[in-house]
């Protein structure tokens, strides 16, 4: 008979309320009459009963679960069969999967996206350490469980994983195992999956997390397959221009058709995540050699409308200057960035000019964060040209064209 609240099964878990449901069966609260604490029992649907591999899949989530210890994989306590219908009853969660937070919040900020991938590659990792591959995640699979006031990512449903060299992991066609949008081109093709056969799916995820939408969803199924193996995968920049160019080349890398050319860890993935969101902003010497090159172009604009030969050499000991001041500028702006303790003094500005007849370079006064993300005060390094009194006699030779510069010097 179909499970009732009230009923006890296993004569331990006394049903509460169901809680979900799916293919592989009903989940319910349950109070374990002994100890007198919740948990999760979860009882396998009597429609896969009949199918020949039915039972042994739902035996294989429990035993996989069982043997894999992450704070970030759901806990199984016990299996069994009532009444002819195997349950296993598992920790009890609080929250919402991320399918559902998706639904409802749409795309997420970058930043969170790259801490749940984190957290999923570590659950991954503790599978793939115990030769199993999860061949089944997605964000419905995701859970989002609150506890002691904070969130804490849960990966569930390991009905379909699969021991690593243990043979082909799918079946073309009807058989195919796994859910369309998030399956390898392996599983499509029915060939053996291997560990890239989660990363595909990890990466996957956090491009739904970004944009809001699998890259290979379709209404039609034949089109899901077709695009897996065939289609380019989409910019994530055309939905979000916000986000860093890098993060086109590690979906092409996550998300490759070869197992060979994706990443070959969890780890190793959310890794690279990590440095294609950081590529979003250059570092703090990166902003003060470009502000150099930007003084420097402002410079050789003026050496070529100079049309004097003692003008060109003037601004040309200008622009040595301005260049030699950016290198400085750079070099402490790492320093800054290095040691990070405190607000630094004021640059002390240099000696006014001998003669105001005299050009002047003024570098640009660019903020540089440190590495506690805490603004430095603004400096300002000004650069002046020798006075007059100390030019050089200009040179009789004919002018030389700098190759380094392009203009041309006495």
């Amino acid at each position: 008979m179909d499970a009732a609240a009230g009923t006890v099964v296993g004569g331990r878990y006394r049903l509460e309320e169901p809680l979900a449901s799916g293919g592989m069966g009903t989940v319910w609260r349950a109070r374990h009459v002994e100890l007198e604490t919740d948990v999760a029992v979860k009882l396998m649907s009597r429609e896969l009963l009949a199918s020949a591999n039915g039972e042994k899949r739902f035996r294989r989530e429990a035993q996989a679960a069982a043997r894999l210890k992450s704070p970030h994989i759901v806990q199984v306590f016990d299996y069994g069969v009532f009444e002819g219908q195997p349950y296993l009853a598992m920790e009890l969660l609080d929250g919402e999967d991320l399918a559902a937070r998706l639904e409802r919040e749409g795309p997420l900020p970058a930043a969170r996206v790259l801490a749940l991938v984190q957290v999923m590659a570590k659950a991954l990792e503790v599978a793939h350490g115990a030769e199993l591959v999860h061949r089944d995640l997605k964000p419905a699979n995701v859970f989002l469980h609150k506890a002691g006031g904070e969130e804490v990512l849960k990966v569930l449903d390991f009905g379909i994983a699969k021991q690593l060299g243990s043979g082909k992991g799918a079946t073309t066609g009807a058989e195919a195992v796994g859910s369309p949008a998030y399956m390898s081109p392996e599983q499509v093709w029915g060939e053996e999956v291997g560990v890239e056969t989660d990363t595909w799916a990890l990466g996957v995820v956090a491009y739904e997390m970004l944009i809001g939408e699998s890259p290979f969803d379709h209404e039609v199924l034949a089109k899901v397959f077709d695009r897996i193996v065939k289609a380019q995968v989409p910019s994530v920049r055309v939905a979000r221009p916000e986000l860093p160019e890098a993060l086109d080349a590690f979906f092409a890398r996550a998300l490759a058709r070869s197992t060979s050319e994706r990443f070959h860890s969890a780890r190793e993935l959310a890794e690279s995540l990590q440095k294609a969101l950081d590529g979003a902003a250059p570092a703090p010497h990166q902003r003060a050699l470009e502000s150099a090159e930007t003084l420097a172009a402002g410079v050789t604009q003026r050496v070529r409308q100079s049309r004097s030969p003692s003008g060109v050499v003037w601004v040309g000991l200008a622009l040595g200057a301005a260049a030699l001041a950016a290198i400085g500028f750079a070099a402490s702006s790492r320093q800054g960035v290095a040691t990070s303790a405190g607000p630094s003094a004021a640059a002390t500005p240099a000696p006014a000019p001998a003669s105001s007849e005299a050009p002047r370079a003024v570098a640009s006064e660019t903020p540089v964060p440190s590495a506690s993300s805490s603004a430095m005060p603004a400096t300002s390094r000004p650069v002046v040209a020798p006075s007059r009194s100390a030019r050089p006699i200009p040179s009789t030779r004919p002018p030389v064209v700098d190759p380094k510069w392009g203009v041309p010097v006495q």
